[in-house]
């Protein structure tokens, strides 16, 4: 690992910027350079910074616990990982199916043209949904668990 004072931090486009929930002063930027870099903004540039992500897009996130970050590469291997900034190394990649979802939508999308815009004539004639109301915000659960 450089000194702190030797990281020059990016060197090609920036897409995603994200504060850490836990700390004010600590934030992660990501881009084209496949590179995290981690700064204190109460000192000059980077202070640390981890190579491998290729970020095009707003894919970064933080857990609540502010030490474990989740990033979106695009990349057909390894595009979701989880990386933990203690130290510095990734330590899961997540499975995503992400091209190969989409694979049956064109046939999909095919059959409803061909049934003659019948789909959208039956939503015009659905009931409007129920909306319940909530007095009061409940936090939502993480979309996938984390574990060591």
């Amino acid at each position: 690992m450089k000194e702190a004072d030797k990281f020059v931090g990016h060197s090609n486009r920036v897409f995603c910027v994200r504060f850490n929930p836990t700390n004010q002063f600590s934030l992660v930027s990501g881009g084209w350079d496949n590179t995290l870099q981690i700064y204190d903004i109460r000192r000059k540039g980077p202070v640390a910074n981890i190579y491998g992500p290729h970020i095009c897009g707003d894919a970064i996130d933080y857990r609540h616990d502010g030490y474990t970050l989740l990033t979106g590469s695009y990349r057909e291997e390894d595009a979701i990982e989880l990386w933990d900034l203690r130290t510095l190394k990734k330590f899961r990649d997540i499975p995503w199916d992400g091209p190969k979802a989409s694979e049956g939508l064109e046939q999909q999308l095919e059959e409803d043209q061909d049934r003659g815009g019948q789909a959208e004539e039956d939503k015009e004639n659905q009931e409007p949904a129920q909306i319940e109301e909530i007095d009061e915000f409940e936090p939502v659960p993480a979309a996938f668990i984390y574990t060591a």
